[in-house]
């Protein structure tokens, strides 16, 4: 009788676990084996809320792109370093504006003499006068100093000899000093304010990649917070498989299960529990540091507390990408042409370049023409009006013409300017060909780690696929033998090894796709393209660099400011190749290449 009712109690198991294979595999079997990538079955599960107590929300990754390059506090640094830099461009281009210059004062000198010829009888001088200038000075774009004054003023004397008395004068001067040689050349006289272009262009790529990395690092969180979140509701799943298992075992525990399978059971739920814990943990610490990232305020603790839903990451899109990603060559080329790093080691190159070129010019002699002009008019009795219109119509004008000439003797420290701006110069060509070198070796190890997480992807769908299968074996095997058997314990102890490792199977296949996420994201990163790759673009209009989500859509701030005013800089051709360093990043005359004067060594200095 008992072997009747342990015999049909096997048999009612047996159908009772039959049906949770069944349904089972409907709901955890989701990968085909001929797609490498599919929808696994957690990924609904995980935008669902978690926690009763917090508000959800769901949260898709162009909205962290868009809050991060608009509000995160780095990015706006960044972009307020721009700001100023390119202020200072505008800041040494208004040396050449025209600069207004008024002058009024008045005086008056009573002094005693010691010689009747100064006031003819008077025991001291007095004089009153009122002076009054207006100018207008510029230097000119070729290194000339022009000014252009009006003087107007009033004197009168208690000397005998003063007449007309009440004077009314009147003046109007040119100047204008004029380099020659190659100090009046354009390139010379601009060559601050071709340095600043060049330090603002050196500014903005580094901010570039310093906004690149940040946007970077948002992102990585994003895709790190939904493996989290997946990996949460597989180990709720697994628990949730653990416990049915020992429900049943409960139920028979009057029958045909020992309490040591039970107690088993439990043991392996409670470590399973722990790591459930765990994982919660890890899902609030990324959801701090993704709202750090994004310079958000949202509170992910606490009552009334905002859960973070990351959408899936494309995955499929970037491995259909792959098809038609450029092969290593063409990736390093194209971060040849796009890396900040290159860019900021080229702006270097040009500014050593301009500095050798400004050090050459200042290798020649001082050489200026000098020219001085003017129309002066007298009147007494304060006839301001009429002195005015004698400068005109009265006399002629007075003029002078003269050359300055300045030449250090020996020209050292010009020689030695010099000779440092050529081994700057070498310098910086070194420092581009140090830049060519690291961008070629990331290019290609971010190639090799995006190859390496497109076969990890491919080997852990299968290994998901084989660990669902040998789990179902385990579950018809158990089913077969029955709980009353002598195998029982070894069976039972498989099975829930069995899906264990379903479950680090499902571990590793959220893991392989976010490290695969992440990987198309840093081969982005080290070709340089990472923010065009998602509409950060210039904009046509006065406004700047436009920040667009990934639909188009601008943000009501502008990424960057209004453009600087033009500035003549000869352009450059993108450095290629290594061999390709060398180039002259501003055109040059081959002699200002050349070998500059050496100091002679200290043993010929004291022979």
């Amino acid at each position: 009788m008992l072997r009747t009712r342990r015999s049909f109690g096997s048999k009612l198991f047996v159908l009772f676990v039959l049906a949770i294979s069944l349904t089972s595999d409907i709901r955890y079997r989701t990968i085909q084996a001929d797609e490498p990538v599919v929808t696994p079955w957690w990924t609904s599960a995980a935008r669902q809320s978690f926690w009763s107590d917090s508000t959800t929300q769901s949260i898709p990754l162009e909205e962290v792109i868009v809050r991060t390059l608009s509000e995160e506090p780095g990015v706006q640094m960044e972009l307020h370093t721009i700001a100023i830099a390119r202020e200072s461009i505008i800041e040494q281009d208004a040396a050449f504006d025209v600069k207004w210059i008024l002058d009024s004062g008045l005086g008056r000198t009573n002094d005693p003499v010691g010689n009747s010829l100064v006031t003819g009888g008077p025991p001291r001088l007095v004089e009153r006068s009122w002076d009054n200038s207006a100018s207008i000075e510029r230097l000119t774009r070729r290194g000339g100093q022009l000014s252009i004054s009006q003087d107007a003023g009033f004197l009168d004397s208690n000397s005998n000899f003063f007449a007309p008395e009440d004077q009314a004068n009147t003046r109007l001067a040119v100047s204008l000093v004029q380099p020659i040689l190659g100090r009046g050349k354009r390139a010379y006289n601009e060559r601050l304010l071709i340095r600043a272009r060049l330090d603002s262009n050196q500014t903005e790529h580094e901010a570039q990649a310093a906004i690149a990395n940040r946007l970077l690092a948002a992102m990585e969180t994003y895709h790190q917070l939904h493996a989290a979140r997946g990996r949460y509701i597989q180990q709720v799943a697994l628990l949730d498989r653990s416990r049915e298992v020992l429900r049943w075992l409960k139920s028979r525990l009057e029958f045909d299960v020992a309490p040591l399978e039970v107690s088993k059971v439990e043991a392996r739920i409670r470590s399973r529990q722990r790591v459930l814990v765990n994982l919660k943990q890890q899902v609030f610490r990324l959801q701090i540091e993704l709202v750090q990232a994004m310079g958000g305020n949202e509170l992910v603790l606490g009552r009334n507390a905002t859960e973070l839903h990351p959408e899936t990451p494309d995955i499929a899109s970037a491995i259909r990408t792959n098809d038609q990603s450029p092969d290593v060559a063409s990736a390093v080329e194209v971060a040849l042409l796009h890396r900040p790093e290159i860019q900021v080691a080229t702006a270097a190159l040009q500014s050593a370049a301009l500095e050798m070129r400004v050090t050459k010019t200042e290798l020649t002699p001082y050489l200026a023409a000098v020219f001085n002009g003017y129309l002066s008019g007298l009147r007494g009795d304060q006839q301001y009006f009429g002195s005015f219109t004698d400068q005109f119509t009265r006399g002629g004008p007075g003029l002078s013409a003269s050359i300055q000439y300045e030449l250090p003797v020996g020209r050292r420290a010009a020689r030695s300017r010099h000779r440092q701006a050529h081994l700057r110069y070498q310098l910086r060509n070194e420092e581009l060909k140090q830049a060519i070198l690291q961008t070629t070796s990331q290019v290609q190890t971010a190639m090799n780690d995006w190859n390496a997480s497109m076969e990890a992807m491919s080997i852990r769908s299968k290994t998901l696929e084989f660990a669902e299968e040998e789990e179902q074996l385990h579950r018809d095997r158990w089913l077969l033998h029955g709980p009353d058997q002598n195998q029982a314990a070894i069976t039972l102890e498989t099975l829930l090894e069995a899906q264990q490792r379903r479950t680090d199977a499902e571990n590793q296949w959220v893991m392989a796709e976010t490290d695969l996420a992440n990987a198309w994201l840093r081969l982005q990163l080290a070709m340089g393209v990472l923010l065009e790759s998602h509409q950060i673009q210039d904009s046509p209009s006065n406004d700047g660099m436009i920040l667009t989500d990934g639909v188009g859509r601008s943000t009501n701030e502008p990424l960057l400011f209004e453009q600087p005013p033009s500035v003549i800089v000869e352009e450059i051709p993108q450095p290629l190749r290594l061999e390709e360093a060398m180039i002259e990043t501003i055109p040059l005359e081959m002699s200002d290449f050349a070998e500059p004067d050496q100091p002679r060594a200290i043993g010929e200095i004291s022979r």
